[in-house]
Formats: structure tokens, C-alpha cells, sequence
């Protein structure tokens, strides 16, 4: 069997945008003097959407919050998120290089 061509799945593989997205989330909870650190992160909110995710948060620490401050959550992360996606953080180390080298011998593909 030879090979013909090769599919990425994207995220995980490619690129760690999950880190990204705590990263993000991290620097929007800090504007209401909230902290998240990664292992509670992964372990108990991962796979969240944003909203759900603040709703989360804040009834893990017994806080109120309106739909106006969640809204300005949301915001704040999704504007933090795109800086770090354009400032380049998103592939791994050594993504970039290996489909270049695969891509110069077979088809590539992404399916995610």
C-alpha cells in the first residue's frame, strides 16, 4: 500500500489553539479580578463555549454576573484570542516544517 496523499486533523495536531483559548480566557478574567490556572482549566472547563464557560466560573466561585458583563467577557476574550492567533502562537514548533516536507511529495488535506 503506497501512500497518496495526507489528511490533518487541525487542531491538536497542527496547531494548539486550546492553550490559546485558556490564555485568552485567562487575561479576560482578569479585568474582574478572577483567576483560572491551567489545570482547572483543562480538568473542569474544557470544551465550554465562552459563554457557558463564564457562567461556569462564576457559579464555581459563588459570584453574580449579569448578561451585560458576560456579553463584555465574551468580547474581551474573542479580541484576545484573534491577537494571539495573528501574533503567529498557533502552530506547533514543528508543524509548519513537516507539511512543508510532506507537501512537497503528496497532496495535502485538513479535515477537522
Amino acid at each position: 500500500m503506497s501512500i497518496k496523499a495526507v489528511i490533518f486533523d487541525f487542531d491538536g495536531v497542527l496547531a494548539d489553539t486550546e492553550r490559546l483559548h485558556l490564555r485568552a480566557t485567562q487575561e479576560a478574567l482578569r479585568v474582574r479580578g478572577w483567576t483560572l490556572d491551567e489545570g482547572a482549566y483543562f480538568e473542569r472547563y474544557l470544551g465550554f463555549g465562552d459563554r457557558d464557560l463564564i457562567v461556569e466560573i462564576a457559579r464555581d466561585l459563588r459570584e453574580s454576573i449579569d448578561e451585560g458583563q458576560i456579553q463584555a467577557f465574551v468580547a474581551a476574550k474573542a479580541i484576545r484570542y484573534r491577537d494571539l492567533v495573528e501574533a503567529g502562537a498557533v502552530l506547533y514548533a514543528t508543524a509548519a516544517s513537516c507539511v512543508a516536507r510532506l507537501g512537497a511529495r503528496y497532496p495535502l488535506a485538513i479535515a477537522s
